[in-house]
């Protein structure tokens, strides 16, 4: 907050980082007479849409994830079923009894 008062902008990765309101900057600013930067509310909109964009990313990343991992389980799925075949089938080959449970 001391930078903010020797007239510093804070970055937005800076004001996420050590959880800075707009609110407390402005209020640091106008301490020392400085003008605000955040009063026309414009911070909140922007933040408002980037918070809404990363909520949406990481759904986005959840449903591909979890897509993979369908896929994933029904290849295993699809394996385990050739091997019980190949085995019944080789079972029967060589006269063999398999009992299946």
């Amino acid at each position: 907050m001391g930078r903010i008062g020797e007239g510093a902008r804070p970055r937005q990765s800076t004001l996420e980082k050590y959880n800075i309101l707009p609110a407390e900057v402005d209020a640091g600013r106008l301490a020392v007479g400085l003008p605000p930067l955040y009063e026309d509310n414009n911070f909140h909109s922007t933040t408002t849409l980037q918070n809404i964009n990363e909520a949406t990313r990481r759904e986005i990343d959840e449903v591909a994830k979890q897509q993979r991992l369908i896929v994933e389980l029904e290849q295993n799925q699809d394996k385990l079923r050739e091997r019980d075949d190949s085995s019944v089938t080789r079972g029967r080959r060589f006269g063999s009894s398999l009992v299946r449970v």
